[in-house]
């Protein structure tokens, strides 16, 4: 019976080891939930046209990475995919390398990266923008999906939510 666990160890340990993220599969799991859920109406396929960048850096043990994906007025979608490490951002070509304050809004990276879902969506749930001399209606207002990707032990599992772009207040 003790040969038994220990051969049932080393075989649970090989197959642990095995376990491998291939963000592009990610990719592709991503669009086929995001067609399923919010229909084909948006060209959210963009992320697996031009793939996941080649030089991103992410750890297989323990990870967290955040998609977000933009849509214009035209239709267009083009996305941005970072983690604590890097940052990259795709408009119609393949992924480029971005600082940090390219991502977004501070507020709203800070959103993002706390996953703060509910605060996220109010900030951008109203298209008007109040002003001294009134009622704004903001025009262009991106279409967002965002997900965010969590890595352990090699499998990863996603949450992908939608909002309007925020706006928040100049300081």
């Amino acid at each position: 019976m003790k040969r038994f666990y220990i051969i049932a160890l080393a075989l649970f340990a090989v197959i642990e080891m095995k376990a491998v993220v291939n963000p592009d599969s990610i990719f592709s799991y991503i669009t086929k939930y995001e067609f399923r859920k919010y229909g084909d109406g948006y060209m959210v396929d963009s992320k697996c046209r031009y793939g996941f960048p080649k030089d991103f850096v992410f750890s297989q043990k323990a990870d967290t990475i955040y998609l977000k994906e933009y849509i214009t007025d035209e239709g267009y979608c083009f996305y941005k995919v970072w983690n604590r490490r890097n940052a990259f951002e795709s408009q119609f070509t393949t992924p480029v390398p971005i600082s940090r304050k390219r991502l977004g809004h501070p507020k709203e990276l800070e959103l993002i990266e706390s996953w703060d879902v509910e605060k996220l969506k109010t900030a951008g749930f109203s298209r008007d923008i109040p002003t001294p001399e009134g009622i704004v209606e903001r025009r262009g207002v991106e279409y967002n999906f965002l997900t965010r990707i969590i890595i352990k032990n090699g499998y990863a599992s996603f949450e992908t939510i939608t909002y309007y772009k925020p706006w928040f207040p100049p300081e």
